[in-house]
């Protein structure tokens, strides 16, 4: 390493800039005065480009360049922050390619990665879709749902940008806040199906999936722990209904109960603060089973499972009155809880249930592919 970057040192040393073929390595020198951060690359929507973001700070009065595999591709106007790199012939063949900014003494790089495409399959016994990138939230698949406050007079949603968490969404997530509340304490979001998967007989299994981002420390796991989704009174695990629910160092754990007894899986699933992660809760009502997947930017693919009684099963429905999102089955978990279960905000975006079990590897491919549902055009 150390002859490696002994000809930039000694070319920083003399105060003259390396030529960019030599940025193999990303970072600012000590005495850089422009620094490149959040870079971000994703696959064009004519999935024959490539399209580059980021930032800058300190000196930004200095022409930013591409280099493709250290090659450079372009030379882009002072303070520039964006670019696309259109690519002939790559639409269909996978491709990798690593590509630096450079700006002024800085450099930082990122690889470029054909993306895994969604199944096709993700479209059987998809019943309820929510893009969350409007609000009113909408269920295009059936409409056979609503999404919407737990209260009218606590508007607890507000749509935010996917900061580029995947860049081929560039769109806005749902952030459901519920330190809104209107004068009875009640806050959140719920979730109301015309046929609600948790008690339809003709439904032997379902899924939820969806995106979600905690805040930057996840607050909420704290004391009594936070519900981020759930058809039951959370007040304990053991009541009637399912929940996620988050607790302390950002845990899921994934929670079936009937009134004395639960079906918990616990210990095993994880999220980094303030990311992005794939959550899924699958249930076999007939092959009396749960399945949990956190898939995390840092922590990768998170499985656990437990069996399930006949006797959870039939109490799956919980309070038949709506999911809830930041919230539980009533509304008011937080205000019963008080101090011991802070109120904060947290995202979700590209909420779906299916009525079937989804395999391990279509969950996967759907962080994997890093599109939102709708591109599948069901």
């Amino acid at each position: 390493v150390r002859e490696h970057l002994a000809p930039i040192f000694a070319e920083r040393h003399l105060g003259v800039t390396p030529a960019p073929a030599n940025y193999a390595w990303s970072g600012i020198a000590l005495q850089g005065a422009t620094s490149i951060r959040e870079l971000s690359a994703g696959i064009g929507a004519d999935r024959d480009s490539v399209e580059l973001s980021w930032k800058l700070a300190g000196t930004t009065n200095v022409p930013v360049q591409i280099l493709r595999d250290g090659k450079p591709v372009a030379t882009l106007p002072a303070a520039s922050t964006t670019f696309t790199d259109t690519l002939q012939g790559v639409k269909d063949s996978n491709f990798s390619y690593l590509y630096t900014v450079v700006a002024g003494d800085t450099s930082l790089a990122i690889t470029a990665v054909k993306p895994v495409p969604l199944p096709p399959s993700l479209l059987n016994g998809l019943v309820n879709y929510y893009p969350l990138d409007a609000l009113p939230a909408l269920d295009v698949k059936t409409g056979a749902s609503t999404l919407a406050p737990w209260a009218v007079d606590a508007a607890a949603g507000s749509l935010v940008d996917d900061d580029g968490f995947k860049p081929s969404f560039k769109a806005k997530a749902l952030r459901v806040d519920n330190r809104i509340v209107n004068a009875a304490g009640m806050s959140g979001y719920r979730l109301m199906q015309t046929n609600d998967v948790t008690t339809d007989p003709a439904v032997t299994a379902f899924t939820i999936g969806f995106w979600m981002r905690t805040d930057a420390t996840c607050s909420q796991g704290v004391g009594y722990g936070a519900s981020v989704i759930a058809n039951k009174n959370y007040d304990s695990g053991s009541n009637e209904g399912i929940a996620i629910g988050m607790f302390g160092n950002c845990e899921l754990r994934f929670n079936t109960g009937l009134g004395g007894s639960r079906g918990e899986i616990s210990g095993a699933h994880f999220l980094s603060a303030g990311q992005w992660a794939y959550v899924a809760m699958v249930i076999d009502k007939s092959g009396l089973a749960m399945k949990g997947y956190a898939i995390d930017p840092a922590k990768g693919v998170q499985t656990g499972g437990v069996a399930l009684s006949a006797a959870l099963v039939a109490k799956l429905g919980g309070l038949k009155n709506g999911i809830g999102l930041n919230e539980d089955g009533t509304g008011l978990y937080y205000k019963r809880a008080g101090t011991s279960a802070p109120r904060g905000a947290m995202d979700f975006n590209d909420f779906a249930i299916w009525n079937r079990a989804l395999t391990a590897d279509e969950i996967k491919s759907i962080y994997q592919a890093a599109r939102p549902l709708s591109t599948l055009a069901p």
